[in-house]
C-alpha cells in the first residue's frame, strides 16, 4: 500500500478521533445508521441491509442529492468510491476500478430504473447525463453495487450495476412545478406530481422539458473556438402507479445533442455535428407471497431505442447513421426459505430483440449499408444463502445465458462468505464473474473501405476477487475497506489490417487490474457531513505489460 493510501486511511481515523472527542451528535440529517439498515434489492433480489448484501455498496439517499445539488446521475456518480467520469461534449463516459473506455459507450455497466435495464443493443449505448429518463427530485436513492452483477443481470454488469429508485406518491403527497435558467442560455420546466389514493393505490407523474444553447469551445488542438456547437435539446416523462403487489412504470426521453469537438473527424465547430437519441420504457412487477416462506415475483418489461448520427465530412465513420433496438421480455423468480437459515432463489429469463436493426448513409443521404439482425436470449440462474451461524453466511450461485444469435453463452458464478465478528464490523470474501454480449455494430456492422463484421466474436468476460472490511466506528462514523483484482479476458478491441483500413472487431484483450478503495462518512448536528474517498488501481495489459 502506498504511503498516499495509508496517510488517506489514518486521516480517516484521526477524523473520527476527533468527532467523537467533541461529543457532536446528529441533528436535522438522517443518521449513518438508518443510512446503512436502509434495505436494498440490486445484490440479492430481494430486501438487505449494505452490510449483509454480497457486494461492495453505496447508497446515495434524496437527502444527499438536495443537499449536494446533484443535477444529473452522472454528476451524482462522479462522488462516489471507485467511479470516474469524463464526457466528449456528447456523451457521459463512466470508468471504474481502472477501467475507462471512451469508446465503450458505457456498455460495460448496468444502469437499472427500479430494476429495469435502460442498455439499448445496438450499440449498447447507456446515458448518465442529460438523456437519462428521470428528474432528479424523483430519486429516493441510487444504489451503487460494485464488482460483477452478471449472476442477477446478465450482459454488460460487467463492473458495476446502478439501480435508481423513484419516489412513490405517499412520499412526494402532491405536486410541484419548476423553471430554471442558467449559463449557455439554459432554459428548463419541470413538474412533478405524487399521490397516495384511497383505494390503495399510489401514482406519480414527472415531466421535463430544457433547451440551451451550451458555451463555446475552444479546442487547442484545432487552435480555433467552436461557437454556438455545443447545443442541447431533450424532454422526458415519467409514470407510475402502483396498486398493492403490482408495480408499473413507463418512461420516455429524447434527447438531441450539438457535438462541438469535430467529433470522429468531422468538421470542428460546424452545428449540424448532431447526435439524437431517444427512449421507450414499461414495467409491470407483480409479488405473490403464498406463505411466509415463499415469494413468486413475475415481472413484464418492454424497451425501445432509436439513435441518429450526422458527422459533416466525417473521416472515421459514416456521415449519417440509424438504429433501431425493440425488445419485450419477461422474468419470474422464485424465493424459497427451504429452512430458518437457508434461503434459494432461483429465476428465469426470456428477451426478445424484435427490432435491431442499423442503416448508414453519404451526408447526401445516399444509403451505403444496412442491415437487420433479431435475436432473443434465455437465461437461467440460481442462488443459494446459508446462514451457518448468527454472524456468518454464505452465498454461492451462477447464472446462465445463451444468444440465439450465435448459440454463444455465458456462465456467470459468484460466491461470498460474510462475516460479523462483532456488531460493527463486517468482512466480506467476495468473488464473482460477467460478461458482456457482443453488441450488433461489433459483430455484424459492415462499413464500405471502414469496418468489416466478425461473426465469430465471443463475450468478454471477468473474474473479480474482493475482500471488504466495513466499520462502524461510532454512530456517526463509518469507514469502508475494499481490496480487489479483476481479471479480463476475450476484451474486445476494434484494429486495423496492415493497410489501415478496414477496421474489425476482435476478442484480442486481456488485462489485470489490483486495487484499494477507503470511504468514509461522518455527521455531525446543525446538518453538517463528512464524505471522502480515495481509489488507488494498476492496471496492466497481460500481453505487453503496459
Amino acid at each position: 500500500m502506498s504511503r498516499l493510501t495509508v496517510s488517506t486511511l489514518v486521516g480517516c481515523l484521526v477524523v473520527a478521533a476527533f468527532a467523537r472527542a467533541q461529543g457532536v451528535s446528529f441533528g436535522d440529517i438522517a443518521s449513518l445508521e438508518d443510512l446503512l439498515e436502509t434495505g436494498i434489492s440490486t445484490a440479492s433480489k430481494y430486501k438487505q441491509t449494505a452490510n449483509e448484501s454480497p457486494a461492495s455498496i453505496t447508497i446515495i439517499t434524496s437527502e444527499e442529492i438536495e443537499r449536494r445539488g446533484y443535477r444529473t446521475v452522472a454528476e451524482l456518480l462522479n462522488t462516489v468510491r471507485g467511479i470516474y467520469v469524463s464526457s466528449d461534449h456528447v456523451y457521459d463516459f463512466i470508468g471504474t476500478r481502472g477501467f475507462h473506455s471512451l469508446v465503450d459507450t458505457n456498455n460495460r455497466i448496468l444502469m437499472l430504473l427500479n430494476g429495469q435495464a435502460l442498455t439499448e443493443s445496438l450499440f449498447g449505448v447507456t446515458l448518465f447525463g442529460d438523456g437519462f429518463p428521470i428528474d432528479m427530485d424523483l430519486i429516493e436513492r441510487v444504489e451503487v453495487v460494485r464488482g460483477p452483477g452478471s449472476i442477477l443481470y446478465g450482459t454488460n454488469a460487467m463492473f458495476l450495476v446502478v439501480n435508481v429508485v423513484t419516489k412513490d406518491g405517499a412520499t412526494l403527497d402532491g405536486g410541484s412545478v419548476r423553471a430554471d435558467v442558467g449559463s449557455g442560455n439554459e432554459r428548463t420546466v419541470s413538474a412533478l406530481f405524487g399521490e397516495s389514493l384511497s383505494n390503495d393505490a399510489d401514482v406519480v407523474v414527472s415531466a421535463r422539458k430544457s433547451e440551451s444553447d451550451g458555451l463555446d469551445h475552444y479546442s487547442p488542438e484545432h487552435g480555433k473556438t467552436a461557437v454556438g456547437a455545443d447545443w442541447q435539446q431533450y424532454a422526458l416523462g415519467f409514470a407510475a402507479l402502483n396498486y398493492k403487489q403490482l408495480r408499473t412504470q413507463a418512461l420516455f426521453t429524447t434527447r438531441r445533442k450539438g457535438a462541438p469537438t469535430g467529433y470522429f473527424g468531422a468538421r470542428f465547430g460546424n452545428p449540424d455535428n448532431q447526435q439524437f437519441d431517444e427512449r421507450m420504457a414499461i414495467q409491470a412487477t407483480h409479488t405473490y407471497v403464498p406463505n411466509p416462506t415463499m415469494r413468486i415475483t413475475s415481472r413484464g418489461f418492454g424497451f425501445y431505442s432509436e439513435t441518429k448520427g450526422r458527422f459533416v465530412n466525417a473521416i472515421t465513420r459514416p456521415p449519417r447513421d440509424h438504429g433501431e433496438s425493440g425488445m419485450l421480455g419477461g422474468e419470474l423468480d422464485y424465493v424459497w426459505d427451504i429452512r430458518p437459515n437457508n434461503r434459494w432463489t432461483v429465476g428465469i429469463e426470456y428477451q426478445d430483440f424484435f427490432e435491431s436493426s442499423f442503416a448508414i448513409a453519404t451526408d447526401a443521404g445516399t444509403p451505403l449499408a444496412s442491415g437487420d439482425e433479431p435475436f432473443h436470449v434465455l437465461s437461467v440462474y440460481s442462488v443459494d444463502e446459508f446462514q451457518v451461524r448468527e454472524n456468518l453466511q454464505l452465498s454461492f450461485g451462477a447464472r446462465y445465458d445463451r444468444h440465439s444469435k450465435d448459440g454463444s453463452s455465458a456462465t456467470s458464478p459468484r460466491a461470498a462468505i460474510i462475516y460479523h465478528p462483532r456488531g460493527t464490523t463486517t468482512l466480506k470474501l467476495l468473488y464473482g464473474g460477467g460478461f458482456r454480449a457482443p453488441t450488433l455494430v461489433e459483430r455484424d456492422m459492415t462499413v464500405p473501405f471502414a469496418l468489416k463484421p466478425n461473426p465469430n466474436l465471443r463475450p468478454e468476460s471477468v473474474r473479480t476477487t474482493e475482500l471488504v472490511w466495513e466499520q462502524r466506528v461510532a454512530a456517526d462514523y463509518y469507514v469502508s475497506v475494499s481490496a480487489y483484482r479483476n481479471a479480463i479476458t476475450d476484451l474486445i478491441l476494434n484494429v486495423r489490417d496492415a493497410l489501415g483500413v478496414p477496421s474489425q472487431f476482435l476478442n484480442l484483450g486481456s488485462a489485470t487490474v489490483d486495487g484499494v478503495e477507503l470511504e468514509t462518512w461522518a455527521r455531525w448536528g446543525n446538518g453538517r457531513d463528512l464524505y471522502a474517498n480515495y481509489s488507488h488501481q494498476r492496471a496492466l495489459e497481460d500481453a505487453t505489460g503496459s
